[in-house]
């Protein structure tokens, strides 16, 4: 989904340079203790500045309204599903409600509520059915639209992939509730059970961790499988962490608000429930999006200590990835392997998914690659590397970057029509029409050397 452009005016410009320089002055000659410190606090405000710049406070406002709207189908189409267990619809509803709502008084009048509404939509006829599903599937489109912006993805998932992936969505989730209930209810009579009577301690540490527990694997499940690129297992990890213990601090921040402070159902009365609920919603949203945007700025930390809020300058590096790709293309066409996914090429890269389909989109019109019919986003070289100069890569993949323009027509654009020309000219003959499978050849033969030092016999510096 499209982003809109947002500047800063300069006022917040220099506090941003002021952040950034008051923590990265120097830190080569402070201590080990003072530069982790400095790190830290500077990755975590460029967290929290990604979390602002990418609008994720709107986005929750978006999800919560939309939670809010397909509860009532969602929990429909799921208790559908689990009439298949040897569970009772109570059970589901208390167990889920428990622990995803802040307040016992809320979680049961919503799970009364919940339990209404699916006895109503049990009654409905198929096309009804058919409408909740959709209305479902909708639901999670809009969820996985929020978590591809904060990565950065912009290719849209294919039809066929989107109905599978949201189906099994529907249909498993169900499945994993009715697992945690199974192993939860298990684990909780073990504890209680005459063998651990003597490890109280341990009893109540185990029976207070397994809300935690749970809540890390949901939030660990959603960070790995909505966004529609490879999130690593470690980043995903890591932000369900964060994201589950800020989860959890909020339910019993919201639950002492809402049982001493909160004035509520003086204003509202019978009401009140909704604009509690909505506003839990808001913030269980917004504490989700934070936890994925962790995630982004472990997997991709280069990415979020380089880019600014003013832009990324892409064309510093487009030719360099480009390179970098079309050399794990040339060895993979070598090596007999087939095509690449971007699993294979993007991940060893570090690059995001935007930046990284922007490369692909260049590289193939200019008929360097072709994309693998039926399969996203796998590609493979269009033509033998020995046919793939170096040269008409760094010369066309930014475009007409060495072209004079047709307008205005004078004697200046002439002038400078012919230095770029010779500017052109002088590459592809500096370099003696280095092709990509020499390039290839010669990087395995020297890992480390400097982009420099694999040319060097080619290149006549004037």
């Amino acid at each position: 989904m499209g982003r809109p452009v947002q500047i800063r005016n300069q006022e917040q410009t220099s506090f941003y340079d002021r952040i950034v320089s008051a923590l990265g002055t120097d830190l080569e000659e402070k201590s080990v203790v003072i530069r982790w410190i400095a790190w830290r606090l500077k990755l975590l405000y460029e967290i929290v500045e990604k979390f602002w710049w990418d609008n994720c406070f709107i986005f929750a406002a978006s999800l919560a309204y939309t939670t809010l709207l397909a509860i009532a189908p969602l929990a429909a189409v799921s208790l559908s599903i689990l009439t298949a267990f040897d569970i009772s619809k109570a059970t589901v509803l208390s167990f889920v409600f428990k622990r995803l709502l802040p307040n016992e008084n809320l979680a049961v009048i919503i799970e009364k509520n919940i339990d209404t509404f699916s006895a109503n939509a049990a009654s409905v006829s198929i096309f009804g059915v058919v409408a909740l599903v959709l209305f479902s599937v909708w639901v999670l489109s809009t969820i996985e639209s929020a978590f591809n912006m904060i990565w950065k993805v912009d290719r849209p998932r294919p039809v066929i992939s989107k109905f599978l992936a949201y189906w099994s969505t529907v249909t498993f989730a169900p499945i994993l509730i009715a697992v945690s209930i199974i192993v939860t209810a298990k684990v909780q009579t073990l504890v209680l059970s005459e063998g651990w009577a003597e490890y109280s301690y341990l009893q109540s540490f185990t029976l207070k961790a397994i809300p935690y527990i749970l809540t890390w694997i949901a939030f660990f499940l959603v960070y790995k499988l909505i966004p529609y690129t490879n999130v690593h297992f470690v980043p995903a990890f890591y932000g369900a962490v964060a994201g589950g213990v800020m989860f959890e601090m909020a339910k019993l921040f919201f639950d002492y608000y809402i049982l001493n402070w909160a004035s509520y159902t003086v204003i509202y009365g019978a009401l009140a429930v909704i604009p509690i609920f909505l506003f839990w919603l808001y913030v269980a949203w917004l504490i989700v999006l934070l936890g994925s945007v962790i995630a982004y700025a472990i997997q991709y930390p280069k990415e979020i200590h380089s880019v600014k809020n003013e832009g990324f300058d892409r064309s510093r590096y487009l030719n360099y990835y480009a390179l970098r790709l079309l050399v794990e293309a040339s060895r993979a066409y070598l090596a007999d392997e087939g095509a690449l996914t971007p699993r294979d090429t993007q991940e060893k890269l570090e690059i995001t998914a935007e930046f990284y389909d922007d490369i692909l989109v260049k590289l193939k019109k200019l008929g360097i690659i072709e994309f693998v019919e039926g399969a996203d986003d796998t590609f493979l070289l269009g033509r033998p590397p020995e046919n793939i100069l170096v040269a008409d890569l760094l010369v066309n993949l930014n475009g007409k970057t060495l072209k004079a323009s047709p307008e205005p027509v004078d004697s200046d654009r002439a002038a400078l029509g012919r230095l770029f020309g010779a500017v052109e000219k002088s590459i592809k003959t500096g370099i003696d029409n280095l092709n990509l499978l020499e390039l290839t050849r010669q990087l395995e033969k020297e890992h480390n050397a400097s982009p420099v030092g694999l040319v060097k016999d080619r290149i006549e510096i004037a």
